[in-house]
This record gives C-alpha cells, structure tokens and sequence, in this order.
C-alpha cells in the first residue's frame, strides 16, 4: 500500500497514462516504441527501521573483552539471536547499535566486557529484545 492506494492500482493509472501518451504519438505516422515493464520485488526498509541506538548511554570496554557465546534459531521468516552474558546484572550495561546489515553488542560485566558484531540477512529488522538470567535475547523477523 502506499498511502491509501493499492500499489496495483497506482501502477496500473500510471501504465493507461502512458498508453495514451504513446497512441498520441504514434497517431503522428510514428512506429510506436516497444516498451517492457518488468515488476520485482524491491529490497526496502519500513520507515521505522534505521540505524539505531538502544541504551545510548556509552560503555567503556575493559582490557579484558570477550565474544559471547551466542545461539541462533532461524526458521522461514525469523532468526533469533540468544547471546550468554555471564555476569551482565542488568539491561543498562548493555549497549545495541543496530544499523540496516548489522548488530552490534556491548556490555559490561565488573571487569571483563563483551563484544559481539552479529550479521543481518537483508529483509530482516530487529522487532523484539529481551534481557533476561543473563541472556540478551534479539529476535528479527523478516519484512
């Protein structure tokens, strides 16, 4: 949809608009044109998807910075990502950066941090977080 218009509908008006452009021409003893219209499926982003931080609050990473151990369900059209964060007490020690291909994770447990960089297929956006018995749950579907 676009506005209130079925994307079918629009394309549809714009196709007879310049079908009556071409039968003007070609009213003038001009060979009309060939013309291919071919409709694909465009990649997009819905509006409310971009770049964002959750948490902003900066996190310094200590020296001693480890990946998390990291699980991943995926099925037709979702993936979700379950990252182990031992010692992470709460969500304000976490910090997201979510950009249109990419994850990026930091949290901070005392003395030793996590960092993790997960890979977004295209198509996906990141619709449901949770923190929960030192886990950082993210779960993408596909749009």
């Amino acid at each position: 949809m676009i506005g209130s218009q079925d994307i079918a509908e629009l394309l549809n008006r714009q196709i007879k608009s310049l079908a009556r452009r071409l039968e003007e021409v070609g009213m003038d003893g001009m060979e009309l044109p060939n013309i291919t219209i071919t409709i694909s499926s465009l990649p997009f982003k819905p509006k409310n998807a971009k770049n964002q931080i959750i948490n902003p609050k900066p996190i310094k990473l200590p020296e001693n910075v480890v990946e998390p151990e990291t699980s991943i369900k995926k099925s037709s059209h979702e993936i979700i990502f379950t990252l182990k964060l031992p010692g992470v007490k709460n969500k304000d020690d976490i910090n997201l950066q979510v950009f249109s291909n990419s994850v990026e994770i930091r949290a901070l447990a005392g003395d030793k941090g996590y960092f993790k960089i997960i890979s977004i297929p295209p198509h996906y956006s990141l619709v449901d977080k949770r923190f929960e018995n030192e886990e950082l749950i993210l779960h993408f579907n596909m749009f």
